[in-house]
């Protein structure tokens, strides 16, 4: 009986761990959509907006989401991981749109 419970508890937090990810992931989206408003847009009063906001905060104020950030769920070939990379690119080019070098 012992193991019965062991092995519902285990897939019981194999699926709060995959929630969490999808959680993840779809804040990280919603990030990466407000860099890509301002790049296409190039408007400056939008780009500076989302610098100030830091919604990347957001992210790691999050106890779970930051663990996560830190875990495999998030590293190089997952879509976690993509994202942050896209994201930590395009928080760059925003910048350097908004230093004036482009």
């Amino acid at each position: 009986m012992k193991k019965f419970y062991l092995i519902i508890l285990l897939i019981l937090s194999g699926v709060a761990n995959a929630n969490d990810i999808d959680q993840l992931n779809e804040k990280l989206a919603e990030i990466e959509t407000k860099f890509d408003i301002c790049l296409s847009t190039k408007d400056e009063k939008i780009c500076e907006d989302v610098v100030i906001e830091n919604p990347i905060l957001e992210i790691l104020g999050n106890e779970t989401f930051g663990k996560l950030l830190s875990s495999s769920a998030c590293e190089i070939g997952t879509k976690c991981g993509a994202a942050t990379a896209r994201i930590t690119s395009k928080t760059l080019k925003v910048s350097n749109f908004l230093l004036g070098q482009n």
